[in-house]
């Protein structure tokens, strides 16, 4: 019988040479060796070069349908082989080149490698204070009213708070050499517009002998005044939440470590421009900017 299945015609004459080759072998070496080597050959062969054949419906498959060629040579683990001879068989009991899992051993994954943060070793605050102080500062307009108003009704916000924090932070070792204090001073800054002439115009309205001229001071004083004071309300708002944040952080920072106590210090900056966000999103108390002069605000001549 033959070892191999027909190819396409193609195929043949490269087939066939190659079986002359094996069946030389045959008649030089033992039968049982030999009818190994020549399944070997015909497995490749087959696998390489022959296509697939689809069976028939209803019909039986075999082992040797399966794989063609190798029969009851690679197979059957019997035959008439010696028993030394079994051993080799026994290699070709599972059909070649197929995979199996192994499905008691664990999947190897490639686990993220896991950075641990440094740990703060630096000393821990213990003592000292956070002072918090008021400072006003103004912002000089000069002319008359209709001119002041003219400039301040260009800006956004006529006023502002601005807390100053000392650009060097110290930090004292204390005596047991573990801890450290910190004392420094943060200026909450209050800036307002001041109308240069305010004071004189004011001052002269009880001694005007021109009816329309005093009661034309009289109104633009009154004017400034009201404004003013809504916009030093706004401000106070401000200036309150930022007295609160500097406070706290003096307490705050107590027992931290003195890398943790810089990072609050930093963030008490951002804080506040969150609380001044806050404020200005719900409050509408305010003046942010200076309203225009209206008519009645005007000098009658």
């Amino acid at each position: 019988m033959s070892y191999i299945k027909e190819a396409d015609h193609s195929e043949k004459s490269v087939i066939n040479a190659a079986y002359d080759n094996a069946s030389n072998d045959l008649v030089q070496e033992n039968n049982v060796t030999v009818q190994r080597k020549a399944a070997v050959f015909n497995l490749i062969t087959n696998v390489t070069t022959q296509p697939i054949q689809k069976k028939a419906e209803g019909e039986s498959e075999k082992k040797s349908d399966l794989l063609p060629g190798l029969g009851d040579h690679i197979m059957d683990s019997g035959g008439s082989a010696d028993e030394n001879n079994k051993k080799e068989n026994n290699r070709f009991h599972s059909p070649p080149f197929q995979l199996k899992a192994d499905s008691t051993k664990p999947i190897q994954r490639d686990e993220p490698e896991t950075k641990e943060e440094p740990k703060d070793e630096s000393p821990k605050v213990k003592g000292g204070i956070i002072t918090v102080i008021d400072d006003n500062k103004f912002i000089d307009y000069s002319g008359t009213y209709d001119e002041i108003v003219a400039q301040l009704s260009n800006k956004t916000e006529s006023g502002g708070i601005l807390p100053v924090v000392p650009a060097n932070i110290n930090f004292v070792e204390n005596a047991d050499k573990k801890t450290v204090s910190t004392t420094f001073t943060v200026k909450i800054v209050k800036t307002m517009p001041r109308w240069t002439e305010y004071s004189t115009i004011k001052a002269s309205i009880a001694g005007e002998k021109d009816e329309k001229e005093k009661d034309y001071k009289t109104r633009i004083i009154a004017a400034w005044d009201k404004v003013y004071a809504s916009l030093n309300a706004h401000e106070e708002e401000h200036k309150k939440d930022e007295r609160k944040i500097y406070t706290d952080l003096s307490r705050e920072i107590q027992g931290e470590t003195q890398t943790k106590a810089g990072q609050l210090i930093d963030a008490a900056a951002e804080a506040g421009k969150t609380k001044s966000a806050e404020f200005h999103a719900k409050k509408e108390s305010a003046i942010l900017k200076w309203p225009i002069v209206e008519k009645d605000l005007k000098k009658v001549e």
